[in-house]
C-alpha cells in the first residue's frame, strides 16, 4: 500500500469474520482508508479490495492505530503541526445483489491521544540512523498538537477526543469480471469528534481494483481511485483541495487457513 504522510505505524488488518461463504476464495480483506486526520478530514478515497461473490451478508472488522509527527512550513507563511495518534476500528457491512452488483456501508469509532510511543520510535530511528527531527528535536514526547496557523494571522488549534463516531460510508460495487471490480461510494458527515476529524460534507468517490491470483497462495491487487470533497470550513476555504487521487499495489502470500501476509 502506498501511504502519502509520514510517521505511520503498527497498521493492523484484522479480518475477524466474513460470513459469506466457506470457502476460502471468498474471503477478502476489510477496505483501508487512511487514519491521518488531515487526510481523512478532506478525501473519502479508500483502498478497496476485490470482494468474492457470496449469498450472504459479509461482515468485517478493521483496527488501526498510527502515530504521526509533521512540521510544515509554507513561503507564504503557513504553518502546520500534527503529532499524536491515532486509533480507528472501522466495521464494514456488505451484501451482494445480483453476482456482479453489491452494496457496502462502513462506520468507525475513532480516537485521538497524546499517546506513549514516541520514546520507542525514536529509539528506533536513531538505531536505524533515520532521525525524524519532527519528532525527536522539535516537539515534546507524547504531546498533542493539531495546529494550523495562516497567513492573516489566524490559529486554529485542534482538539483531541478519546472515542468518537467518524463519518458514515456507504456504496455500491460492480464486478466486472473475476479480476476487476469498480466501487462507487458516499460519505456523510456523520462524525462527532471534534472539527478537523471529519469532513463535515459529503464526499463522493470511485475507486477501481484490479486482482490477478497467481500460483496457489498468491494474490496480486492493485487500485486507483478519484474523489471530490467540497471545500468546508470558512478559514481553511482557500487552501483546500477538492479533487483527490489515489493508488495502490501489492502481493497477498496466504500462508495457513484464511491467515494472510
Amino acid at each position: 500500500m502506498l501511504t502519502l504522510h509520514s510517521g505511520r505505524i503498527l497498521p493492523a488488518l484484522l479480518l475477524l469474520a466474513t460470513s459469506g461463504t466457506g470457502s476460502l476464495r471468498a474471503q477478502s480483506l476489510p477496505p483501508y482508508a487512511s487514519v491521518n486526520p488531515v487526510v481523512s478530514s478532506r478525501s473519502g478515497l479508500i483502498t478497496q479490495p476485490y470482494l468474492d461473490p457470496t449469498p450472504r451478508w459479509r461482515f468485517s472488522v478493521l483496527l488501526d492505530y498510527a502515530n504521526s509527527a509533521e512540521l510544515n512550513q509554507r513561503a507564504d507563511g503557513r504553518t502546520f503541526v500534527l503529532d499524536g495518534e491515532y486509533l480507528r476500528a472501522d466495521l464494514t457491512l456488505s451484501r451482494d445483489v445480483t453476482r456482479t452488483i453489491f452494496v457496502t456501508a462502513s462506520l468507525g469509532l475513532e480516537g485521538a491521544y497524546d499517546g506513549f510511543l514516541d520514546p520507542f520510535l525514536n529509539w528506533c530511528h536513531d538505531f536505524i540512523s533515520l532521525p525524524v527531527p519532527a519528532r525527536s528535536e522539535k516537539r515534546p514526547e507524547n504531546e498533542f498538537a493539531y495546529r494550523i496557523e495562516l497567513p492573516n494571522g489566524v490559529v486554529i488549534d485542534r482538539e483531541r477526543d478519546g472515542a468518537f463516531i467518524g463519518d458514515l460510508r456507504v456504496g455500491a460495487g460492480w464486478r466486472l469480471n473475476r479480476h476487476l471490480q469498480t466501487v462507487a461510494t458516499l460519505t456523510l458527515p456523520t462524525s462527532t469528534g471534534p472539527d478537523g476529524f471529519g469532513r463535515g460534507v459529503v464526499s463522493t468517490n470511485l475507486v477501481t481494483t484490479v486482482r490477478f491470483p497467481f500460483a496457489r497462495r498468491w494474490t496480486w491487487e492493485s487500485t486507483a481511485g478519484l474523489g471530490y470533497t467540497p471545500r468546508h470550513e470558512t478559514e481553511l476555504k482557500p487552501f483546500q483541495n477538492t479533487t483527490f487521487g489515489s493508488v495502490s499495489s501489492g502481493l497477498r502470500w496466504r500462508f495457513s487457513g484464511q491467515q494472510a501476509v
